[in-house]
Parts: C-alpha cells; structure tokens; sequence
C-alpha cells in the first residue's frame, strides 16, 4: 500500500527551500561560446561516451587518436547546484592511438540527484596540436524510482509515491513563490538573471524529502 508523503511537512520545507533557491538563482549556465573545438594537426576522437550508475559512479571515456604520438589527455566536468570545475589529469602511455576511462565514484564525493553534468576533454599530442572538445551534457538522474510528472508554466513536480493531490498542492506552493520571488526581484539585472535560469523542477521523496533542480537549458522562463 503506497505510502502518502505528508503535506503539511513538504509544503513547508518546499517553501523554505525556495526561498534559499530565490536567494542563489541569479546564478546561469555557462557562457555561449567559453569552449571551442580546434585542431593544429590531425586530432580525432572516436568515441566520446559517458554512463551513470546512481548512488554509486559516473564512467567517462574517450578513444582518440592523432598523427602524432598523444602525450596529454585532460578531463574537466562540473555539475550545474556548484560553481566550481573538476579537472582530473589522465595517467597516458604516448601513442597514436589512445582509449581512456575515468571512474567518478559517490562514495568518495557526492553528487545530487537530478543535476545537470557537462563535461569536455582537453588533447593535446607531440606537435602541440591541442583539440578542446564542445561540453556533452547529461542529467544524473534517479532511476530507481517510476516518476509521474505533473506540469506546470513555471515548474514541474514529480513524484513516484502519494497522490495527485499532493503534487498538485506542490506545484501551487512552488508557483506562488516563485511568482512571490519575481515580483521582490522586480525588473533590472537581477530579475533578467532570474528569468534566464529556466524551468524549476521539484522532485518529491516518501521520506518527506524534496530535491529542486533549476534547469539552466531551458527555453522556459521565470
């Protein structure tokens, strides 16, 4: 028998959470433009791949080859709730051809549920030639769960244990303060920021917790 999650505690921790996501939204995606796929010499990559196992790893790797022997294979990714950028130096034997795998593991570092994760590769072989590759982007979704969507202008909710109702009330609470947000943020730099960040998503857990996801990719504005 499913478990309803209780109202009165989710609709108050869902608004005190989006009041602290009202305080950081100004926050956007990277800029257009900030990497740029380029070659001096012959530089192809021949697979370039990711895969998530959630709760326990995200695998990234890569096979590239080149002319000239490769003697430096860089990765950086960052996820979209942090500023900061991972940068993980691979351990390479110099060759022409190369294939490498690099292991992020969740008992080590966290990772939240439903963040968004754009990761690139930097190569550079025994000519100098350096090949920066365009950012690929994944969700580190929860997959144990079958979760039902309920739409909404400004947010979606989704959930995989309880009733409708209590979506519904979810979606209301998070519509009203982030209608709430826009109108204290008003018009100017602040509030054109705000708009730019997308479409919020509030995932409902039966344990009484909430994750919010704020997609920067989004066509859909505050």
């Amino acid at each position: 028998m499913a478990r309803v999650v209780r109202r009165g505690f989710t609709v108050l921790a869902l608004g005190v959470a989006l009041w602290c996501l009202c305080g950081a939204i100004h926050r956007t995606g990277w800029p257009a433009g900030a990497f740029v796929a380029w070659a001096d010499a012959p530089i192809k990559v021949l697979n370039n791949a990711h895969a998530a196992t959630f709760g326990r790893e995200m695998r990234f790797s890569l096979e590239v080859e080149s002319e000239h022997p490769i003697q430096s294979v860089v990765l950086a990714y960052r996820t979209s709730d942090t500023g900061g950028t991972t940068v993980e130096t691979m351990s390479v034997v110099p060759d022409t051809s190369l294939r490498l795998e690099f292991v992020h593991e969740m008992s080590r570092r966290y990772v939240r549920p439903f963040v968004q994760v754009s990761y690139w590769w930097t190569i550079v072989d025994a000519s100098e030639a350096r090949l920066v590759t365009e950012p690929q982007q994944f969700t580190y979704a929860d997959d144990r769960y079958e979760w039902q969507t309920l739409g909404g202008d400004r947010a979606n909710v989704h959930w995989y244990e309880g009733t409708v109702q209590v979506a519904q009330q979810s979606l209301d609470v998070t519509t009203k303060a982030l209608n709430r947000a826009q109108e204290e943020i008003g018009t100017g730099e602040d509030a054109r920021r705000a708009s730019s960040t997308g479409v919020v998503d509030v995932y409902l857990y039966a344990n009484n917790g909430l994750t919010l996801h704020v997609d920067p990719l989004s066509k859909r504005n505050l």
